[in-house]
């Protein structure tokens, strides 16, 4: 059975044919040395990477089919040109074979460092170079590498890498990396913006020793609990010393990550709290403030949603309509509150108000009847104002129960009638100032004068 190694070797005959047969047996083995020399011609052939073969004066001497197919020329044509004009199109030899007119010659065997060039069409290239022979028979071997897509995936890595560093550093949020012992092992400089510490005096450090006493047994527990469980969140509330002695409120956000070599830590995200925190109380002591006027207010402050329902009912209200606050809150107010014949019209008011927060009522103060628990009519002065909550409209209403004022002026214009059908001349006058405060209309009729006119003067 024959070999691939079997068709390069040459032909067996007897030694008596070979011992008769010179001329024969110098043509076998010429032969023999042409098929060895093809067979090396066409394995370099087969190399996708373009190779070159040149002397000392850097022309061609051998090429391989991926080389002359970059040149744009043909075997034949490529033999005795200088390299460089062929591939890569360039003025001169590159510096690997600068290096050797400058005297730095190497021996057979040897390589002279990579040069990486890059043509005017974008594409990357590696130049590796071989010498090979001795003497003054050294030749190179060129290997040109195309190592485009390569540069464009590190290029892409890098930029991949700069843009989320640049988005770790510069969030507002800090990063830590905490190891099993509890040590900080990496805090984004974000981390300093946050703290005021620099690297210096906090890698390395337990992250226990940068936070207050009063959070320190929460982020502790915390910690151990990530710790013990792979792959574990948690997320505590703690407070933090800064560097210029400040205590600020932090949200922390812990991730296991210990079995992750290129983490090999816990993942401490802090979010700064403080102002959040600030404005939270502000708020809380804002509403308390305004619950505690409302709660005291001698009028009613009702406070309507966008589908005309009741949100805010005060201790007022309950006193004014009767109708404690879990009998209000929720309910439709308008059939809660409105005589009948009031209702057709308030619903057509509500439904424009409700689109545009405008409305017939809306920013004035009227007087109206309303209706108390058990359909008793009352007159209410009404004071009616528009705000949007989440862009819906709401109503918010101050009620003031007018009875006894509408008794009074009733009263008052009783009187004023009884004066005005006497004979007699009645005046009023102020004891303290002696001021006319009024007259009736039989005193008008005998002193000639209006009765305003007579208001304006002392008795």
């Amino acid at each position: 059975m024959s070999t691939a190694r079997d068709s390069l070797l040459p032909p067996t005959g007897s030694a008596h044919t070979e011992s008769h047969n010179p001329i024969s047996k110098l043509q076998q083995e010429r032969d023999f040395l042409q098929r060895v020399k093809q067979g090396w011609l066409d394995t370099v052939d087969a190399v996708g990477s373009p190779m070159v073969v040149h002397d000392w004066d850097f022309r061609i001497v051998r090429a391989n089919r991926a080389y002359a197919t970059l040149a744009g020329m043909d075997f034949t044509e490529l033999i005795g040109l200088p390299y460089y004009e062929c591939f890569p199109k360039i003025a001169g030899p590159l510096n690997q074979c600068r290096q050797c007119l400058a005297g730095v010659t190497p021996h057979a065997g040897e390589t002279i460092p990579d040069e990486e060039f890059v043509l005017d069409s974008g594409d990357i290239f590696v130049s590796h170079v071989y010498v090979v022979g001795n003497g003054e028979q050294l030749q190179t071997i060129h290997v040109f590498e195309d190592v485009t897509e390569r540069r464009q995936l590190q290029e892409a890595l890098a930029r991949s890498e700069r843009h989320y560093r640049k988005l770790i550093e510069e969030a507002s949020d800090a990063f830590y990396v905490i190891d099993q012992s509890g040590a900080i092992t990496y805090r984004s400089a974000s981390g300093k913006r946050l703290t005021g510490y620099d690297d210096a005096e906090i890698l390395g450090k337990p992250f226990s020793t940068f936070i207050a006493p009063d959070s320190l047994a929460s982020a502790q527990q915390a910690l151990g609990k990530a710790i013990k469980q792979s792959g574990w969140d948690s997320r505590v509330e703690i407070r933090v010393v800064c560097k210029d002695g400040n205590i600020i409120d932090v949200e922390a956000t812990g991730r296991n990550m210990l079995d992750d070599p290129d983490v090999n830590g816990i993942v401490v995200t802090l979010r700064n709290e403080t102002e959040r925190r600030r404005a939270e109380r502000a708020l809380r002591d804002s509403e308390e403030t305004l619950r505690s006027i409302a709660t005291a207010a001698q009028d009613a402050i009702i406070e309507l949603d966008n589908a005309g329902c009741v949100t805010f009912w005060n201790g007022a209200a309950e006193r004014i309509f009767g109708y404690r606050y879990d009998e209000a809150i929720g309910q439709e107010l308008h059939p809660l509150l409105a005589p009948a014949h009031y209702l057709s019209s308030s619903w057509e008011g509500f439904t424009r108000f409700r689109n545009s927060g405008e409305g017939p009522l809306v920013g004035k103060t009227l007087e109206l009847t309303a209706l108390k628990k058990g359909g008793i009519a009352f007159p209410i002065e009404l004071s009616l104002s528009a705000t949007s909550i989440r862009g819906r409209w709401h109503a918010v209403g101050i009620v003031r129960d007018i009875t006894s004022r509408k008794e009074a002026e009733r009263q008052l214009q009783l009187f004023r009638t009884m004066m005005d059908q006497s004979n007699d001349l009645i005046v009023v006058v102020d004891p303290t100032t002696l001021d006319l405060i009024d007259v009736n209309e039989r005193t008008c009729q005998e002193l000639g004068y209006t009765r305003s006119a007579l208001l304006l003067t002392r008795q």
